[in-house]
């Protein structure tokens, strides 16, 4: 992090807090700055549709908030809670054309 005349740049953005709950940004998901986050491991066709925004099945893991990754490169946050996957990825950056 660069610093300049007491000011910080090159800052981002770690989440936001919604009444009680954090949720992580996506900035902080396309980071190095995090250390050992819990991970989902997902298939082409699984990375596919998360980009796109879609829901779909996961392995049954604890509730709480996964680092979606494929071929080791982090794709952005997945939350898991009652059973169910929230997908995370920002809407303005989902893909919207099928090939």
């Amino acid at each position: 992090m660069k610093q300049l005349d007491g000011t910080f740049t090159d800052l981002i953005s770690i989440g936001q807090m919604k009444g009680k709950d954090f949720i992580p940004s996506h900035d902080l998901a396309m980071t190095d700055l995090l250390i050992d986050p819990d991970k989902i491991t997902l298939s082409k066709e699984n990375a596919i549709r998360y980009l796109r925004k879609e829901t779909f099945i996961l392995e049954e893991k604890e509730d709480g908030w996964y680092l979606a990754c494929y071929d080791s490169v982090a794709l952005g946050w997945i939350k898991l809670a009652g059973g169910k996957m929230k997908n995370h990825y920002p809407k303005a950056w989902m893909i919207r054309k099928r090939w």
